[in-house]
């Protein structure tokens, strides 16, 4: 009448049965999710990550902004401003030579000479007045003094020329000297605003990669959470599926009992006698646990959004899946 007992060689659901690496079964895929994210910690290596990624940083820098090393840098432009130093000391003493007794000089030590020299005739006058006096322009003393008159008048137009060419060669080395130390400067200045910005970028490059290697771990760590998530549901609805198989073939052994059951009650009923025929139910439990899990799951991840609310969420979801279960 309904073939063998169906509890025969059944046990209840062995969750490491769903552990088979060939299949891709839930367990699989958590223990699996779980070992990558495991592997990523364990490997991580704050000296050997830090001066992995330095390392990288320099050479991608250096190969597209091709800058030379600083010491290197600064001989080549020290090397440089020494010998423009030198063709500047040359130049400068060129230029200033050619400055000494121009024609803007000389026109300046003219018009000098000239407004001394009505100052220097009345001198004259005056030293040759006071010789005819005394009756001694014929001697050798009035010689002497005229001609001490004369040098201290040529004397003075000397000075005031010999003052106007060394201003003049002073300002035209001046010049080409602060060209030359311009030009260092502005060379250095250069140089070392190119080498602030290549440690900025090496600096910046290093935060943008350690960034990407949190933002990777994170990640592997998210997805191994959700991927345990739906493994747990898989697991409940696998053991929900073994537990309704096993009511299938309990309610199929007993099919023919039951048509002989309700038979009979259609035979006793003449008689008053009848006897109930009850089937197999789900269990509301199993179905309940299945709810549960997934409004947990559900819980967690609404939950995860909010600091700290993964768990609290985990905990509102399953209870309200339990109760949607029950009823």
């Amino acid at each position: 009448l309904g073939g063998g007992n169906p509890f025969d060689g059944e046990s209840a659901f062995d969750p490491d049965s769903a552990f088979s690496p060939t299949s891709g079964s839930p367990l699989h895929k958590m223990q699996d999710g779980y070992d990558t994210y495991q592997t990523l910690v364990t490997d991580l290596d704050e000296e050997t990550d830090w001066d992995s990624i330095l390392t990288k940083a320099v050479a991608e820098i250096d190969t597209n902004l091709d800058w030379a090393d600083i010491n290197t840098a600064i001989a080549a432009i020290v090397t440089s401003a020494l010998s423009t130093g030198a063709s500047a000391a040359s130049g400068a003493a060129s230029a200033a030579a050619s400055a000494i007794n121009n024609a803007a000089i000389l026109t300046a030590i003219t018009a000098f000479e000239s407004s001394r020299l009505p100052t220097h005739l009345r001198a004259i006058s005056r030293l040759s007045a006071g010789y005819a006096d005394i009756n001694s322009v014929a001697g050798s003393a009035y010689v002497w003094a005229m001609a001490a008159a004369e040098f201290e008048f040529s004397k003075e137009v000397s000075d005031f020329g010999a003052k106007l060419n060394l201003e003049a060669y002073n300002n035209s080395f001046r010049v080409y000297v602060e060209a030359f130390v311009g030009k260092l400067r502005n060379h250095m200045a250069s140089r070392t605003s190119f080498d602030t910005l290549r440690m900025n970028s090496i600096t910046q490059s290093v935060g943008d990669m350690l960034q990407q290697l949190r933002l990777k771990v994170q990640g592997q760590r998210d997805g191994t959470s959700l991927q345990a998530e739906i493994s747990r549901i898989s697991l409940v609805a696998l053991k929900e599926q073994a537990d309704k198989n096993l009511d299938i073939d309990v309610s199929s052994n007993r099919w023919d009992m039951n048509i002989i059951t309700q038979g009979a009650n259609v035979m006793g009923s003449l008689s008053g006698a009848a006897a109930a025929v009850i089937g197999p139910q789900p269990s509301p439990v199993q179905s309940a646990l299945g709810g549960a899990m997934s409004g947990a799951a559900a819980g967690a991840m609404i939950g995860s959004v909010i600091p700290g609310g993964a768990i609290a969420g985990a905990i509102i979801g399953g209870i309200g899946g339990f109760l949607m279960g029950l009823f």
